[in-house]
């Protein structure tokens, strides 16, 4: 019968006469076939158990098509089915995974020939975003999105002290982490391209700002300068900043783009010193 296991054991039968009389002879045997068992688990990395992912389960018919057999919302408990044909191939979906976890790739199987309890546990991974400091410490305020190939927005959100868990992401899928607006002096970083990777470690990635540092310094004694008027403009004209040189601390440059060029000019310059050229970077 179709969702039962073939029950192969070989059972013995013992008569033995007890007179010349009795003809018939009656022996009971009580046999029972099980029906097949699959359990299925949703963990994490540590192997606790997930809750609120959705699965479904696909049996693979004899042209490649899938036929769903079940669906359900992942709890704390296995998830049981029973009486699946045996030799059925079976395919097992993450259709929507936990918040800040990543969707699992699928998950192949044979129904196979036994009566013992088949497991199949698909385990969910997370991916760590982080804005740092070239000092490897998080910055607070940026605005990060992580994006498609095709530029959907996955996930928006400002950096924090926390490296940020990102929610629904595929595996084997390619992505893009996008700096939208940078925070106070920091330079805004290039897009960075990642793909989820199908091991089953937490996978970090790290997007570094850094800091463009400007001084005006006195050609013969590297001092720094009091008062020249200084302005920054991309290869457009257009003014990126302007400030007055001080000699108390350098100027921290803001609105700056990694991998893009710029031209640093001095409006005007202080009494009875020269304005310099133009500088490029």
């Amino acid at each position: 019968m179709d969702g039962y296991v073939l029950d192969n054991t070989v059972y013995t039968a013992n008569f033995e006469k007890e007179n010349n009389t009795k003809k018939v002879y009656e022996y009971t045997l009580d046999l029972q076939n099980l029906m097949t068992t699959i359990e299925f688990s949703k963990v994490d990395i540590e192997g606790n158990y997930i809750e609120g992912c959705t699965l479904e389960l696909y049996k693979v018919e004899d042209n490649e098509t899938l036929t769903m057999i079940d669906t359900w919302k992942t709890t704390k408990e296995t998830h049981i089915v029973k009486g699946i044909k045996v030799g059925t191939k079976l395919v097992l979906k993450e259709k929507h995974s936990a918040k800040e976890f990543v969707i699992s790739k699928d998950i192949n199987c044979d129904v196979k020939d036994t009566t013992e309890v088949q497991k199949i546990k698909m385990i969910d991974k997370q991916i760590e975003i982080s804005k740092v400091d070239i000092a490897g410490e998080e910055i607070e305020g940026a605005k990060l999105q992580v994006k498609s190939k095709n530029g959907e927005i996955i996930e928006s959100w400002i950096s924090s002290k926390e490296p940020k868990k990102i929610s629904s992401l595929v595996e084997g899928e390619t992505y893009i982490l996008h700096e939208e607006l940078a925070v106070g002096n920091y330079v805004k970083a290039t897009d960075i391209e990642f793909t989820v990777t199908t091991d089953k470690n937490t996978q970090k990635v790290e997007m570094i700002d850094k800091l463009v540092q400007i001084k005006k310094t006195d050609l013969v004694t590297g001092d720094e300068i009091d008062g020249a008027e200084l302005i920054v403009t991309d290869e457009n004209g257009e003014i990126i900043d302007q400030w007055i040189s001080s000699s108390e601390e350098p100027h921290f440059v803001v609105g700056l783009e990694e991998n893009k060029r710029y031209v640093l000019t001095e409006r005007t310059c202080p009494y009875r010193l020269r304005t310099s050229r133009k500088h490029y970077f």
